[in-house]
């Protein structure tokens, strides 16, 4: 689609293990193969808790610009905005998120765990974490989607801050 389309810009996305050793010379053709195409790319490793979300998630962002579209591209900086798990925990929370006693002790390794509370993610947890609102959860949530369903759509999202930040910079902040 892109050699047909050829688009003025394009945004690539994916876990920073593609740039390891192992999935470097992929990552490095996929960008010759764009040069080839006639644009030129700039790429940068975020992280989510950069930009306000309460974690860790390196990504690497590949912004490619078609060279007849001027000026250049620099990738936005770590926001001021600070939040942690707490500020995406729901506070009322089912039991079915609970994990089992016999899970509890394998994972600690220990008999002695009916005093931890440890539960999974709710959805609306898992969408918070991406940077969506309440009001998109819900809306997601509505749509009747299994909770396995809903994890692994939460866990292959871009994070929304990142995307807006990215996209901030590209089309509103761009040095022409």
């Amino acid at each position: 689609a892109v050699r047909t389309k050829k688009p003025k810009y394009l945004l690539f996305e994916n876990v920073a293990n593609i740039v390891s050793k192992t999935f470097i010379k992929t990552f490095n053709d996929w960008q010759i193969e764009l040069e080839k195409m006639g644009y030129r790319n700039y790429c940068k490793i975020l992280n989510s808790s950069d930009f306000g979300i309460p974690q860790s998630r390196n990504r690497i962002y590949l912004v490619s610009i078609r060279n007849d579209i001027p000026g250049s591209f620099y990738f936005p900086s770590p926001c001021d905005v600070k939040k942690n798990i707490h500020d995406v925990l729901e506070t009322d929370v089912s039991d079915r998120y609970s994990l089992s006693t016999e899970f509890k002790k394998k994972l600690f390794n220990s008999e002695d765990v009916e005093q931890i509370e440890l539960r999974r993610l709710t959805p609306k947890e898992l969408f918070r974490l991406m940077g969506l609102n309440d009001d998109e959860i819900d809306k997601i949530i509505m749509s009747g989607l299994a909770y396995y369903k809903l994890n692994k759509l939460a866990g292959n999202s871009i994070v929304v801050n990142v995307l807006e930040q990215i996209f901030t910079k590209l089309f509103i902040n761009r040095k022409a």
